[in-house]
């Protein structure tokens, strides 16, 4: 949907006015929303993230209240999207550099990894100092947002190779389409799962993998129903509302094949972005030519030079 907007937006002002300012306050709020995480982990002694397999209750019921149920702890990865949506806008059709490339490639992987593992220690009971600590809570979820982040555009600008036909895979669109579901029900799913335990569950790793398949599965089973009933009447009436936004007419495909409208339709007098043919043999014609509205022409039912006419011909 952000996409969308932005191209509507692109589509009427011809630019995205300021982009260095907005670029600048956008980094700024990253640099700031991650400042606070870190700054709350270091203050309250907080693990950087929720860490499930301390036993410490009390410290994951604090990690979920002062920090990851928070709009900033969030905002990082969201403001990486609202970049990312600029740039694809803008740049869809650049020409990356085989070595430009390669290291956005292999900067991208090590975001991703040292995001995922590097919580690793936290994780066997062995924690870093509170300082690593606060860096690694109030970086590591930008941190792997950026590293999709070039994922997405390297794929939709064509350099993406071999990742770009795997994601592109026809068998993967059905799922494609269930992921935010999914997102939004896994929590729920393995919450039932926890408080339907009537013993405690011994550790392992067979019995957490068993725990994940599961898990997995049982999302994906209930993802399709909701998305039937929620998600995709909500995407067509979406649709429905940005269908009803047209591009301006020097914009238009036609437009962009002829040249401007304006310069095609002889003997206009334009006032307030209405066009008013002067009447020739009794005829009339009005044309809308600024407006989103529908082309309006009548002249004996053949339109001017460079439109087509009433009856379709």
């Amino acid at each position: 949907m952000c996409i969308r907007l932005l191209k509507t937006a692109r589509r009427y002002t011809n630019q995205i006015w300021f982009p260095k300012l907005g670029f600048s306050l956008i980094c700024s709020l990253i640099l700031a929303c991650s400042v606070v995480v870190g700054a709350l982990t270091y203050h309250w002694d907080l693990p950087p993230t929720i860490q499930i397999s301390s036993g410490n209750s009390a410290q994951i019921q604090e990690t979920v209240d002062y920090v990851h149920m928070k709009t900033f702890t969030h905002a990082g990865p969201y403001y990486v999207g609202i970049v990312l949506g600029y740039l694809i806008i803008k740049y869809k059709d650049v020409k990356i550099p085989w070595w430009v490339n390669l290291c956005g490639w292999c900067s991208s992987t090590i975001l991703c990894l040292s995001s995922v593992y590097g919580a690793y220690r936290w994780n066997i009971g062995e924690p870093h100092g509170p300082l690593l600590t606060a860096i690694y809570a109030g970086l590591h979820r930008t941190t792997f947002t950026i590293g999709v982040a070039w994922v997405t555009f390297a794929c939709v600008t064509g350099h993406g190779g071999p990742v770009n036909k795997i994601l592109s895979w026809s068998v993967l669109t059905p799922v494609s389409r269930l992921t935010f579901m999914i997102y939004l029900l896994h929590s729920l799913v393995m919450w039932v799962r926890m408080g339907s335990l009537k013993e405690r569950l011994y550790f392992s790793h067979y019995n957490m993998l068993y725990e994940y398949v599961g898990n997995i599965v049982t999302t994906l089973i209930l993802s399709v129903p909701f998305y039937l009933l929620l998600e995709a009447p909500m995407s067509n009436l979406e649709r429905l509302a940005f269908s009803r936004i047209r591009l301006p007419q020097d914009e238009s495909p036609e437009g962009k094949q002829n040249g401007h409208l304006t310069n095609n339709v002889a003997g206009m007098d334009h006032s307030n972005g209405i066009g008013h043919s002067k009447p020739e043999n009794g005829s009339t014609a009005n044309v809308e030519l600024m407006g989103v509205k529908s082309l309006d022409l009548v002249q004996n039912g053949v339109a001017p030079v460079g439109s087509k006419n009433l009856n379709g011909r």
